[in-house]
């Protein structure tokens, strides 16, 4: 039906190099003209984005209707390519026309992208060398300051192991290597676990930042207060996420994540002010971080493109 002229009418051209559409509760359809002059055969049209929640790809084959359904609410293994995102084997003649209809409850950003399949094997294989570099590292971490945490009993050490080890969750959700390697057909820790890890990564690293920083009832009243507000804030989204109110939660989600990375930096910087000098070495580590969270925050509610 889409390909009727009553239908095609409708397109319109972007100006954007990103599409997006922000979260939105519409179905965004994408039509795509490709006009191949070279010898290549084989190509690649990838989206990046993992969370979308419905991703349906059609292409004419021999004249025949060719289609996938796919999404991460769809079981990993319908995609037309074991990839993280979504990506599709194409083979554009001189001139072909490719159809994408996506329908998801996040942020509908669309970075498509044309590679030939040996640019986009090469580029994936250093994608994944890169991962792997970088989990190693952050197992490491965790592992380190777990077993300080065993001889010392000191439990700034464990609340950053747990820490990192909801951010290492967090990152590995984000760019759809959980959803590939550890839970392919769970839907649920895909979708709604979001909240559930933005709300232990809350937790956690507000308990490390109570314990690092010394933060006393009686000298840091403001301070306490708004950190114990944040910490019960976390807890109230980890037991929100299993009821299944994900759409309804979102933005004060979002806002709420807004406001922690905001507080962490500051409640760093006053400790500093009074003198207290680990707060340097603690800013360091989480300055980045925390600029970090919020780029991606305001990309989840559509203000800037993804990353």
């Amino acid at each position: 039906d889409i390909q009727k002229l009553e239908y095609d009418q409708l397109f319109k051209r972007s100006n954007q190099e990103v599409p997006s559409f922000g979260v939105t509760s519409s179905t965004i359809w994408i039509k795509i003209i490709i006009t191949n002059r070279t010898k290549e055969k084989s190509w690649i049209l990838k989206n990046e984005v993992v969370w979308h929640d419905y991703f349906d790809f059609f292409s004419m084959d021999n004249g025949k209707l060719k289609k996938f359904k796919t999404g991460d609410r769809r079981p990993f293994n319908t995609r037309d390519l074991k990839y993280r995102g979504f990506a599709f084997n194409i083979s554009p003649k001189q001139k072909s026309i490719y159809y994408i209809r996506i329908k998801s409850k996040d942020d509908l950003s669309i970075p498509l992208e044309i590679l030939t399949l040996r640019d986009f094997l090469l580029e994936e294989k250093d994608v994944m060398t890169g991962y792997a570099l970088f989990y190693g590292a952050i197992l490491i971490m965790v592992f380190y300051n777990l077993i300080t945490y065993f001889f010392t009993r000191d439990s700034s050490y464990l609340y950053y192991s747990l820490t990192i080890t909801a951010i290492l969750w967090t990152t590995a959700a984000a760019n759809g290597i959980a959803f590939q390697f550890l839970y392919p057909s769970s839907f649920w820790l895909q979708n709604e676990g979001f909240l559930l890890r933005g709300g232990l990564i809350g937790l956690f690293l507000h308990l490390f930042l109570k314990k690092f920083l010394l933060i006393d009832k009686r000298e840091n009243r403001r301070i306490y207060n708004i950190l114990q507000i944040n910490i019960y804030t976390s807890l109230i989204f980890i037991l929100l996420s299993f009821f299944g109110i994900y759409r309804l939660l979102y933005f004060p989600f979002i806002s709420f994540v807004i406001f922690a990375f905001c507080f962490i930096i500051l409640a760093g910087l006053a400790r500093l002010k009074q003198g207290y000098r680990p707060a340097r070495f603690y800013l360091l580590a989480f300055s980045g971080f925390s600029l970090g969270g919020l780029v991606q925050s305001l990309s989840l509610v559509g203000l800037i493109p993804p990353f």
